[in-house]
């Protein structure tokens, strides 16, 4: 196939048009005589190496220029700080908009560094009215304060001084002068995140947001997990941020405690001044399951699969179970007839979900280790059942059964018919020999989670030599 031929004069004119978007940068005469360069050296037809090398080196200079780097900077700093966080106060004012980067040094030195100061003098003034405590600290006076904790200061609020609030009452509470301070300084503590979410019509949409995580780590080690989260996710798509920061901190949950857990917050949100919409979500982890991730990390952290781990701590902060997830997950291998390693993972998940569920009931419960562990031996010995018909069906060579019955058994869970699966299994078991395993009787009498046991069955009966090396040391542990 032969190469496309890059046009060079199109890639650079290109540049240029970006940078002339940076308005007041001194350069704006220039930029345009190099485009017009450029468009004059193409529609002559000359020689690239004539004229081309020289404007690439106007244009670095240009770009290295103290002044043109400011230039851009206050245009960044007015976009994201303008549209998301604290519409036009201050310096971000539109009036403000050509102004200098030391002249904006100026302006929040007037409106935000001063005040305090002055603040201090003013308490000494027993004139002055101190009746009322800042609404974020209340610690300070705000009294005498202009500032309101309104969408005014802060975009995300997305509360009007305007409309009436219930928790407000008729007046929006007013804001001292070194929380007006602190919050101008709230970009500081947010990363940005570029996630997929899918919409009604099932098309991945992309969408911009701002984060804030908060834990009980020193400032120097949570600056330094979310960095190395910032890094991560830029490498590949992700659908639950909260989900990918729990998922991370499980591999140091070792030396966690369930109260750090417990103390994780997790803030998402978008916010637009010029539209006046704000969306935000906060998450936390509730007691139960921050003592599930501290006692049972080991049922997550091995499974191997990213996205089954992931989609299971998802339905876990979801508050739901993941029966539904587990199957499909199990059907999509056996509709592909890909019995690979992932059915132990399946496996893995089928233990989870129902030891979660005795969490859910009886985590203040001193014993609800030794219960789990209960759980733990009964699920293994569903998948055992599973692995050991699925050998004896393929030493007679009737591998091509396994599919068929695999499919027949995970749709009775899926649709909730106990009696179609019992029937398919007794069914099995009588052609091989073999007794009905007795987990299954507690399974019905609601002793243990019908849909764990058979997902345990079947991740064992679709497992193969493979998975059977995966499981090896997990089964010495259960045995034990």
């Amino acid at each position: 196939a032969q190469k496309k031929k890059i046009d060079i004069t199109g890639e650079i004119t290109s540049i240029v048009e970006k940078l002339q978007k940076i308005k007041s940068t001194g350069y704006e005469e220039r930029l345009k005589e190099i485009k017009n360069l450029l468009k004059n050296g193409k529609k002559q037809k000359k020689e690239l190496s004539s004229f081309v090398p020289g404007l690439i080196d106007e244009i670095f200079e240009i770009l290295n220029a103290e002044d043109f780097k400011n230039r851009y900077f206050q245009k960044h700093i007015t976009q994201t700080l303008f549209f998301t966080f604290f519409g036009q106060i201050s310096f971000l004012n539109i009036v403000n908009a050509s102004k200098s980067l030391e002249e904006w040094k100026s302006i929040f030195l007037k409106d935000y560094i001063n005040p305090i100061f002055e603040s201090i003098i003013d308490e000494k003034d027993s004139k002055k009215d101190y009746s009322m405590k800042c609404s974020i600290c209340n610690i300070y006076e705000a009294s005498n304060s202009k500032r309101k904790f309104t969408e005014t200061t802060f975009v995300p609020l997305g509360s009007s001084e305007k409309n009436f609030n219930i928790f407000w009452g008729s007046e929006a509470p007013k804001i001292c002068d070194l929380c007006s301070l602190i919050m101008m300084c709230t970009p500081a503590g947010s990363f940005q995140i570029n996630y997929k979410i899918v919409s009604e019509n099932k098309n991945p949409v992309y969408k911009n947001l701002h984060m804030f995580v908060s834990t009980n780590d020193p400032l120097t080690v949570l600056k330094d997990f979310l960095n190395n989260f910032e890094m991560r996710i830029q490498k590949r798509e992700i659908t639950n941020p909260f989900s990918e920061i729990v998922y991370d901190y499980l591999d140091l949950v070792k030396q966690k405690s369930e109260w750090t857990l417990e103390n994780i917050l997790f803030v998402e949100f978008d916010a637009n001044y010029q539209s006046k919409k704000a969306e935000l979500h906060y998450f936390r982890i509730p007691r139960y399951l921050a003592k599930f991730f501290v006692d049972q990390s080991r049922v997550i952290s091995g499974i191997k699969d990213h996205n089954l781990s992931i989609q299971m701590i998802t339905n876990f902060l979801d508050f739901s179970k993941a029966s539904d997830l587990i199957n499909a997950y199990l059907r999509d291998f056996i509709k592909e007839n890909r019995f690979r390693m992932m059915s132990y993972y399946a496996f893995l998940a089928s233990q989870a979900d129902e030891i979660l569920d005795l969490y859910r009931r009886e985590w203040r419960d001193i014993a609800v280790k030794e219960k789990a562990e209960e759980i733990r031996k009964k699920l293994w010995v569903a998948y055992s059942s599973g692995k050991e018909m699925s050998l004896i069906l393929r030493s007679r060579g009737e591998e091509n059964k396994i599919r068929g019955i695999a499919y027949r058994l995970s749709n009775a869970v899926k649709t909730g018919n106990k009696n179609l699966f019992m029937d398919t299994l007794i069914r099995l078991c009588m052609s091989l020999g073999k007794q009905v395993p007795s987990v299954f009787i507690e399974s019905l009498s609601g002793k243990l989670g019908f849909e764990s046991v058979a997902h345990s069955f079947i991740a064992g009966l679709v497992s193969t030599e493979e998975s059977e090396k995966i499981s090896q040391s997990e089964e010495k542990q259960e045995v034990n």
